[in-house]
């Protein structure tokens, strides 16, 4: 399997890969490349990724983005919740899933939120990301439905109070 492949490499070459809060820039060509490979850069990027608020985590190889994923406020659709942020943009490369790299980049987006008290944490997620969210304490909400251009999402909403 090629995840294996890749894994065995990096371990045997000693590289690491490394974790950091990045630009709005560094994550959009990964976006692109991973979540809309038919689409345009643009098409990657809402209002709220430019808010002073939102931030960008990537997963570096080397010099090579692998993995982003990005955190910003966004009223939770159907809550009353002021206070709700919303995770978008998993995207790791293809060669690169299935190592725990999205999971570490989920963790940082949410340990960045929660000290300022963040209540609610949503997204709409793909299939494969709703089932690694499940993980996270994200709870489906409705069923899966088709998004234009990037097909079946569902909504998911994580409570971070208490």
């Amino acid at each position: 399997m090629i995840h294996s492949i890749y894994r065995n490499e990096i371990q045997k070459t000693g590289r690491q890969i490394e974790y950091s809060r990045v630009s709005l820039e560094e994550v959009m060509s990964i976006r692109q490349r991973v979540l809309r490979p038919n689409g345009s850069i643009s098409d990657t990027i809402v209002p709220a990724d430019r808010s002073e608020y939102a931030a960008h985590f990537a997963a570096h190889l080397d010099a090579e983005v692998i993995g982003a994923v990005s955190i910003a406020p966004d009223p939770c659709p159907g809550k009353k919740d002021d206070n709700a942020y919303r995770l978008r943009g998993i995207a790791v490369l293809p060669q690169f899933q299935g190592q725990g790299i999205a999971s570490a980049l989920i963790t940082q987006a949410l340990a960045h939120v929660k000290p300022s008290r963040v209540q609610t944490v949503w997204a709409y997620a793909r299939p494969q990301c709703a089932t690694l969210l499940d993980k996270f304490g994200f709870v489906r909400c409705g069923n899966f439905f088709e998004m234009e251009e990037t097909g079946p999402h569902i909504l998911v909403v994580a409570s971070l109070s208490g």
